[in-house]
């Protein structure tokens, strides 16, 4: 129960199990859960089958409802090709308080997170995305590197939402023009968005480069 960090990656085990370990590590920081080549989007989207893992119902309860497993504060998920949708809301407990979340993940066409406490979101090389929707108020650094399916709108959207953004990564979008990069400050909720990394380079604000 006192397990700060673990990497299971690479690891044959199927999402119920992985999610019964989360609930059960109640002081759990860190998880490494990248190339699990069983983990699918259930893992993010239901609770765990307590009793189909041996529990008794009154265990089960203890599991779902146990306010420390929300203890994890990064997760590193990278290579798993069942994953095509990761859909996070601030109700899942175990992964509420999440700070640093890495998604690289070149299935994933869907990517709805919900989380206030996230400040980092590493989105890069998910080429197969198309859609993206966040709602995070604290993120500062937002990475979509190589997402070269996703429409400027989705962008625009992320950003708006995102009021405390300082980064942003741009980088290999061919959907990404100079005039959307000049623009893109126009939509951004954030004051603080003065960094933004793109193919032309790296565009910084008057304020960061004066």
């Amino acid at each position: 129960r006192h397990l700060r960090d673990l990497d299971v990656s690479y690891s044959p085990l199927p999402g119920p199990a992985l999610q019964a370990l989360l609930h059960k590590a109640t002081h759990l920081r860190t998880l490494n859960t990248s190339a699990c080549v069983e983990l699918t989007a259930k893992f993010w989207s239901e609770p765990t089958d307590a009793a189909s893992m041996g529990a008794s119902r009154n265990e089960e309860i203890d599991v779902m409802a146990n306010p420390l497993s929300g203890s994890l504060r990064e997760l590193t998920c990278v290579g798993c090709p069942q994953l095509r949708s990761v859909q996070i809301a601030s109700t899942t407990p175990a992964l509420s308080n999440l700070q640093h979340l890495n998604l690289q993940l070149s299935m994933v066409a869907n990517v709805d997170i919900q989380l206030a406490r996230l400040v980092y979101l590493n989105l890069r090389g998910c080429v197969g995305l198309t859609r993206i929707h966040l709602k995070c108020s604290s993120l500062q650094a937002l990475y979509l590197q190589g997402c070269s399916l996703l429409q400027t709108a989705c962008i625009e959207s992320s950003v708006a939402g995102a009021s405390e953004l300082e980064l942003l990564d741009l980088r290999d979008l061919p959907q990404v023009s100079n005039l959307f990069l000049a623009n893109i400050r126009s939509f951004a909720s954030s004051a603080r968005l003065t960094r933004i990394f793109s193919s032309c380079g790296i565009c910084e604000s008057e304020e960061e480069t004066s």
